[in-house]
């Protein structure tokens, strides 16, 4: 690369640089930059139930289709946190059996997530009652 081609090169670099870091600043939620983010404490303790991959109901017979998801949880305390652990097990099949009973067209858009989530935190509410789950997140939801 010559010269000519290099220079280009880091001028390209710092218009990306510079615009990235205006877009940054200007677009950040949280007020004037990352350090005005709230503090997660604000809202209490997110529990990561981790990865899980099984099949979901279709419309079609015969037509297999899959859902890769992975949930966080929003609790109160630690209390509810050490719960959560002792009772994986049985809070994962439940999801499993939820998530295998649900069609589809059941979850399709935020309404159907929402209710989705709503059905979750309740079963995982009747394990751990009288400790509860505030709400239920799905870091990712995928249907192949």
């Amino acid at each position: 690369m010559g010269t000519l081609g290099t220079g280009m090169l880091i001028i390209a670099i710092l218009a990306f640089g510079v615009t990235g870091g205006i877009l940054l600043h200007t677009h950040w939620p949280f007020g004037d930059g990352p350090a005005d983010a709230p503090d997660a404490g604000d809202y209490g303790l997110i529990v990561e139930l981790g990865e899980l991959v099984t099949n979901i109901a279709t419309e079609v017979p015969g037509r297999d289709r899959y859902v890769h998801l992975e949930i966080d949880l929003l609790v109160e305390g630690d209390a509810t946190r050490d719960a959560l652990s002792v009772y994986s097990s049985p809070i994962r099949r439940e999801i499993l059996s939820i998530v295998r009973g649900t069609k589809v067209s059941q979850v399709e858009g935020r309404d159907g997530l929402d209710r989705l989530a709503e059905e979750i935190a309740d079963s995982i509410n009747d394990i751990i009652d009288p400790l509860e789950v505030d709400d239920v997140f799905f870091t990712e939801f995928l249907i192949q």
